[in-house]
């Protein structure tokens, strides 16, 4: 399966390989510079950031019947502007060359109650964004579906 570095865990399903290494406290603690560098040295997914878990456990109290977490998702970011790569942008090699992006763990909020949603925190260091689809109808109709359900 590769070498003793190597360490694949199960997540929501997926075979997926992490990579870890501390670059930064603020945002991000773990960071590659390249996804060549990636594949060579794994290990589990970084705790998220102090701040998301503090702001969760807000929301948590504010929308107690709802149910949500949060998640780091290993993504290519672009060096220059750090904004996120979606997959039909990365380089032909798919960013091992590490010219242009660098690979890094980004916080996300994951709702269970609506399967295959994760969300971007933000604006910033805040879940703002998140927090308008909690009061989103079709969000609330399928809390409310759940509690009903766990309640007969």
């Amino acid at each position: 399966m590769g070498s003793s570095s190597s360490v694949i865990i199960l997540m929501a399903g997926l075979m997926r390989r992490t990579h870890c290494r501390k670059v930064s406290k603020l945002l991000v603690p773990w960071s590659s510079e390249s996804r060549s560098e990636a594949k060579t040295d794994f290990c589990l997914q970084p705790p998220s950031p102090p701040w998301l878990k503090t702001a969760l456990a807000d929301l948590h109290a504010k929308y107690p019947q709802d149910s949500f977490e949060a998640s780091m998702k290993y993504a290519p970011v672009d060096k220059v502007s750090n904004d996120i790569v979606r997959a039909d942008q990365l380089p032909a090699d798919g960013g091992a060359s590490g010219e242009k992006i660098k690979w890094q763990f980004l916080p996300r909020i994951k709702c269970n109650d609506c399967p295959g949603k994760l969300y971007t925190v933000g604006p910033g260091m805040s879940v703002d964004n998140f927090e308008i689809h909690l009061k989103n109808r079709q969000h609330k109709d399928r809390v409310l579906a759940r509690t009903k359900a766990s309640t007969a």
